[in-house]
């Protein structure tokens, strides 16, 4: 799959700096460009690189020099990018780039791709190269219909660093049998595949919804889980699993969906969602 991240250099000590130097420091990453601001005695630089896995295993010990003077390089959280889940498993890279193109202007954006199956996971992630475009997206993006999927959007947070923690382990399902409420047989339909730490059908008031959350240990079991029993015959209903923002801790999540409109077309607050994008800051 053909990503991109975007990182930030900061370069304390960085006036004068030019492009071609961030390239050099950077000789070892794929960068797409780098954009310089330079003040006196200091500046930032931020390079777009293109591959998000040669980040997984990054050495805190390396050493960078920038005109003979060493800079120290970390990762640190993007901005401005929202993720998009809950998408028609039928969405390809060309239809989720028409979705989010509409809303402005681009900087990096890409369809989660499962490694194994090399098929969309049913959410990307889109940054923007403005604040106000971001907003208009995630508003409008949040809770809109696309074919009798209701789409979830918001802001990523900066915990996780690796392309790895991208892929989620929270599943979404709905589309349950009306008045569904036996936790005993939901919990036994995915445990028949790889049994999870938390499984909880939605109660509202006493009254089960046609929904429920599933979290397993890794997002490996979670997209065996959902391969397996997609569309899963429960008491006669096809149950629908899909995806939710990764990072999104269900037991957090659930009280969320739970006070919004039944869970089917809230969003999350960007506190509960656990994941970053990986940039990198210099410092002197």
């Amino acid at each position: 799959m053909s990503t991109k991240i975007a990182e930030d250099i900061r370069a304390k000590g960085g006036g004068g700096i030019m492009f071609q130097e961030i390239r050099e420091l950077l000789s070892d990453f794929p960068v797409q460009s780098v954009f310089l601001q330079c003040g006196t005695g200091s500046g930032t630089a931020r390079a777009v690189l293109e591959d998000p896995e040669l980040l997984e295993e990054w050495d805190k010990e390396r050493i960078f020099l920038l005109r003979g003077q060493r800079v120290l390089v970390c990762p640190s959280p993007t901005d401005m990018m929202l993720c998009v889940a809950r998408l028609p498993t039928t969405y390809t890279e060309e239809h989720f780039q028409a979705l989010v193109h509409t809303y402005g202007k681009i900087q990096c954006s890409f369809l989660m791709i499962s490694e194994k199956t090399g098929e969309s996971k049913g959410y990307g992630f889109v940054e923007y190269t403005t604040k106000e475009s971001a907003l208009q997206a995630k508003n409008i993006l949040d809770g809109l219909q696309v074919e009798n999927c209701a789409l979830c959007c918001d802001w990523l947070d900066s915990s996780h660093v690796t392309f790895e923690s991208l892929h989620s382990k929270c599943l979404y399902v709905d589309k349950l049998p009306k008045d569904f409420r036996d936790m005993g047989e939901f919990r036994k339909v995915f445990s028949s595949v790889v049994n999870p730490p938390y499984c909880q059908i939605a109660l509202k008031n006493g009254c089960p919804q046609d929904w429920g959350l599933v979290e397993f240990a890794t997002s490996e079991d979670a997209e065996t889980a959902q391969t397996t029993l997609n569309k899963y015959s429960l008491r006669g209903h096809n149950i629908r699993i899909l995806y939710y923002i990764p990072g999104v801790r269900a037991i957090n999540l659930y009280l969320k969906l739970l006070n919004d409109s039944g869970g089917s077309e809230g969003h999350v607050d960007s506190s509960l969602v656990t994941w970053k994008l990986c940039k990198l800051s210099l410092s002197q």
